[in-house]
């Protein structure tokens, strides 16, 4: 199991040039000016009681999490920026933190589980322009929290319960 701290941060993007690479720890930390994963999704093995935190300052976030369920601290993208999500073992707030993630777009796939639980749903921050949409799969539940404004929903699908609660805004259907 990757155990430690690993943390990448430029002044340009993240990107990989290998589909068999991956990026490991008990805690990851991503830090961009220009995106994470703007060629392809970055893939993370994070241990079960692990967290990631993947901040960029614009463009893209994609991350695909390889070992097991991804907890999340927080994954935040800036100007007209896109946050895409793929675990195959669910997507869960990681413990001692929040689970926000900020992004005009948010997909979030999980293939093998849960998107966020009852006690700790995940935060969604998602933009307000009519393009910008939520789009979640899972196998498992799906809790989820709208933070500020409206959640344009494109598809939420989930294999057991959905809960989702806005804020301070409404749930709209995007299509």
């Amino acid at each position: 199991k990757p155990t430690g701290l690993t943390k990448l941060t430029t002044n340009q993007s993240i990107d990989s040039s290998s589909d068999s690479a991956s990026v490991g720890g008990h805690r990851v930390e991503f830090t961009a000016a220009t995106g994470i994963g703007t060629a392809g999704p970055i893939k993370t093995k994070i241990t079960d009681s692990g967290s990631l935190k993947a901040t960029t300052l614009a463009g893209v976030i994609h991350i695909q999490e390889a070992y097991g369920p991804l907890g999340v601290d927080q994954i935040r993208t800036g100007d007209d920026g896109e946050v895409t999500v793929i675990s195959a073992a669910g997507i869960q707030v990681a413990n001692g933190y929040t689970g926000q993630i900020i992004g005009d777009s948010i997909t979030l796939t999980a293939s093998g589980g849960a998107v966020g639980s009852p006690g700790a749903p995940v935060l969604l921050e998602s933009g307000t322009d009519r393009t910008d949409t939520v789009t979640i799969n899972a196998t498992g539940s799906v809790f989820v929290e709208e933070q500020t404004g409206d959640l344009r929903a494109n598809v939420i699908q989930a294999g057991e319960s959905v809960w989702i609660n806005v804020r301070s805004g409404g749930l709209v259907d995007a299509n």
